[in-house]
């Protein structure tokens, strides 16, 4: 078993980053009381309001995004919060919302991919002098864990985190020394790897964009991130935003963030 710590929490210079909710107003008699309420990952933030500020425009309603965790999206739910569209990766927790009667099935689609990669500071010489270029992702923790140092991943309850955790699992590492980010913890987890100069990290591809000290040292197959028409609200005004992410004008921005199309 590897050696986990659950509780363990790293430290960060930066504050903690909380969700973000973001509200763009269009008034319009055709469309007076529409309402479009989006959950997405906290990492598509970028791409995601950028669409929805365009779909808000051009569609005259009133049109806000939360940003967290598939968790904390299901909580919401439970405690009476309404959505109309969740976007997520972690497989999971899509087919628990699938069982549950809390999706609409017939209006899922696939949107964009993400990478997860290993990555740690350029300053870090560790990754030249052992592990070779053009590696799998699997075979260079494995060299990590070899050398009993430090893995950094996010709480399970994210994508990048499930599929960090997923990989961890997926093989026997006995003197990997893991850390993982605890859920109340809203600070950057690419700081965290910045700041830590023998550390690797486990971060989505798109996390990356414009980041000019974090070094690539290999990479796992692509994810894919699905947007759903939460059942029960305003399932029209969720279908024509589950169409609009397919548009042009979204697969270009999704492509500018660091992310496939899918």
């Amino acid at each position: 078993m590897c050696s986990i710590k659950n509780n363990t929490k790293i430290k960060s210079k930066w504050p903690k980053y909380f969700v973000t909710f973001f509200l763009f107003f269009c008034i319009s008699k055709a469309n007076a009381g529409k309402n479009l309420n989006i959950y997405a990952e906290a990492n598509l933030a970028p791409a995601i309001v950028k669409i929805a500020k365009i779909f808000s425009t051009e569609n005259n309603v009133v049109t806000s995004v939360n940003f967290d965790s598939s968790i904390d999206f299901v909580e919401n739910l439970n405690n009476g919060d309404s959505f109309n569209v969740f976007v997520s990766a972690n497989v999971n927790t899509i087919e628990s919302l699938k069982q549950k009667g809390l999706i609409d099935v017939y209006n899922i689609i696939y949107i964009a991919s993400d990478r997860l990669l290993l990555v740690c500071k350029k300053e870090n010489m560790l990754p030249i002098n052992m592990i070779p270029d053009k590696i799998n992702i699997g075979d260079a923790i494995k060299i990590i864990d070899e050398y009993k140092l430090n893995l950094i991943i996010n709480h399970e309850n994210t994508s990048e985190g499930f599929y960090s955790q997923k990989l961890i699992d997926s093989s026997n590492f006995n003197n990997l020394k893991l850390f993982i980010k605890l859920q109340e913890d809203r600070s950057s987890l690419i700081k965290d790897i910045e700041d830590n100069n023998d550390s690797f990290g486990l971060i989505f591809a798109s996390q990356l964009k414009n980041n000019k000290t974090l070094r690539i040292i290999a990479s796992d197959q692509e994810k894919s991130y699905q947007a759903m028409a939460v059942a029960g609200n305003d399932m029209e005004i969720a279908r024509q935003f589950l169409k609009f992410l397919k548009s042009d004008i979204a697969e270009k921005i999704f492509s500018s963030y660091g992310l496939s199309n899918n």
